[in-house]
């Protein structure tokens, strides 16, 4: 998400409010890096999106979506929900003989992770 963006570490730092040193450690992946930040770069990242034309195709901006859509339902029923809106995704590729983007099977690839990790 940060990697993507035209701004400079500095800039973020100005429009997020999150120090210039997290942002360095989530643009170069580290573990754990930024958790803290998010609740402040989702909104930013959102407004961002907003801004753009195009489509959306990184699985980090669909599953910012649909969890925001879903942000009501508790943790548990929202994966139930997730999982049969990308099942519904792939069958209209499907049905539609179009490529399905990549973002539908690695969000469902990650709810499943997510799943066996939890034990359910």
């Amino acid at each position: 998400m940060l990697q993507r963006s035209p701004l400079s570490l500095r800039e973020l730092e100005r429009e997020t409010g999150v120090p210039k040193s997290t942002l360095h450690a989530i643009v170069h992946e580290r573990p754990g890096a930024g958790i803290e930040a998010l609740p402040r770069l989702i909104p930013w990242y959102e407004e961002e999106l907003r801004r753009q034309e195009g489509k959306l195709e990184d699985p980090a901006d669909i599953a910012i979506l649909l969890n925001r859509m879903f942000a009501d339902l508790p943790a548990s029923r929202r994966r139930r929900v997730l999982k049969r809106m990308l099942d519904a995704a792939a069958a209209a590729c499907d049905e539609q003989k179009t490529p399905r983007p990549r973002w539908i099977d690695d969000l469902r690839a990650a709810l499943d992770a997510e799943e066996r990790e939890a034990g359910g």
